[in-house]
């Protein structure tokens, strides 16, 4: 991913923050964004630095972390659909992101989202 931005869109994971919330509303997404850094929280949330909350209000240069943290979601569904990473399955287990958020809708529409970007 951070190679796509570099050589191709910059602000790919910030299109897809308002993609997605034109397809699942702001409050879902932002709903999702915040259980998925609840169940796979940053080093300044494990040390109690922050709240997730507080992470995802914050960002890092010129990236919010809402967008970093769509990325993250990104990257660990694309894991779980390798068959390879199944020895790992149980420390990135994406099902109750599935059964309590609008993750699998989100993720239904990714390829709908990327063929949306050059």
């Amino acid at each position: 991913m951070a190679r796509y931005r570099e050589q191709f869109d910059p602000a790919v994971m910030t299109s897809a923050l308002e993609f997605f919330s034109a397809k699942v509303g702001s409050e879902a997404l932002d709903a999702m964004l915040l259980a998925f850094v609840e169940q796979f929280p940053g080093i300044s949330v494990i040390r109690g630095i922050e709240t997730p909350r507080q992470w995802l209000e914050k960002g890092s240069g010129e990236t919010s972390h809402r967008a970093a943290a769509l990325e993250e979601l990104l990257l660990l569904w694309t894991a779980n659909r390798n068959e390879a990473f199944q020895p790992f399955a149980e420390l990135f287990e994406e099902k109750t992101l599935a059964e309590k958020t609008v993750y699998r809708r989100v993720t239904r529409q990714l390829p709908n989202y990327f063929a949306t970007v050059r």
